[in-house]
């Protein structure tokens, strides 16, 4: 009819239309038969990248080797918590960059850059990998595993930009645990020649902290995590710093009124000396020698 020529006509002339069902083509088109073919799966982070698809795998499979029949409610919390190191935990993950061109393909964004926001995806199941194994793999089957709930994203840090054709590194480990809780730091950099087996030392150009909680299957509440042990230097002066942050903040929820009020003050001061250089930049931006980034210059819509 008249009227479906029309509804038709309209449809395929509508650049905008047009350019939404070519961007999801091209995005997800590789991975709908395999997205069709496992619709029964109770993963929700699969198919969202290669590499975190194969971290929701690899998790899964260690889940049914380690954590029991399933029956919770029948089985004991953890009673003897084990000391682990932070290497006990650790995941990582290299990203073949230079050879692999459809890896390559899916992790660069329309402006030939390394989509950030894809690591981040990545990030986020890497270090849910490395906190249940930290937090329940070498229990026992017969123990209750806790439920392990993301918390926060505590720190995102960006130091530079990879390059697409570059191979990167991606790694996870425990740097501090609470009672309850563990917060895992999530690294990815250029990959050194031959990795850091081979004495190449790799600096990270993305840091990314995890903070996870531990809760009880049955009962709900707050459950204890296994001990962390640190030896090597990094890793002593990072747990330090944590625990500085976590005395601070205890510290701060037992202050008194007056206590608070002079707190107030020098973040006020503080506060005040940021505002100051914001309008110096805002005013004459030629004439600062900092590489001082307003707020307003970090919003994307």
């Amino acid at each position: 009819s008249t009227q479906k020529k029309k509804e038709n006509q309209r449809t395929f002339h509508n650049p905008w239309k047009m350019l939404r069902v070519l961007s999801s083509t091209r995005r997800c088109g590789a991975s709908v038969p395999r997205l069709l073919s496992s619709v029964a799966d109770d993963d929700p982070g699969l198919h969202k990248s290669p590499i975190t698809d194969a971290l929701w795998k690899q998790r899964r499979a260690e889940k049914e080797i380690y954590e029991g029949s399933g029956n919770y409610e029948e089985l004991p919390p953890q009673v003897e918590l084990q000391v682990k190191s932070p290497a006990d935990s650790e995941v990582r993950i290299d990203y073949d960059f230079a050879t692999d061109s459809a890896l390559r393909d899916r992790y660069t964004n329309c402006w030939g850059a390394v989509d950030k926001g894809v690591l981040l995806e990545d990030c986020d199941a890497i270090a849910g990998n490395v906190s249940w194994r930290h937090a329940v793999l070498g229990n026992g089957r017969t123990v209750r595993p806790p439920v392990l709930v993301t918390a926060a994203v505590d720190e995102v840090r960006m130091r530079g930009s990879l390059r697409p054709d570059t191979s990167a590194f991606m790694r996870g480990r425990v740097v501090f645990v609470g009672s309850s809780s563990m917060l895992v730091r999530c690294e990815v950099g250029p990959a050194a020649k031959g990795g850091p087996a081979g004495g190449n030392k790799e600096e990270p150009l993305m840091v990314a902290d995890f903070l996870y909680v531990a809760r009880d299957r049955v009962t709900g509440r707050a459950s204890k995590v296994n001990r962390l042990e640190v030896s090597e230097a990094a890793d002593v002066a990072l747990f330090d710093e944590k625990l500085a942050e976590v005395e601070a903040k205890r510290a701060a929820r037992g202050m008194g009124a007056e206590a608070k009020l002079a707190l107030d003050d020098a973040t006020k001061r503080k506060a005040s000396a940021r505002v100051g250089e914001a309008q110096a930049l805002i005013r004459m931006p030629a004439l600062q020698a900092h590489r001082g980034v307003l707020v307003g210059a970090t919003e994307l819509q």
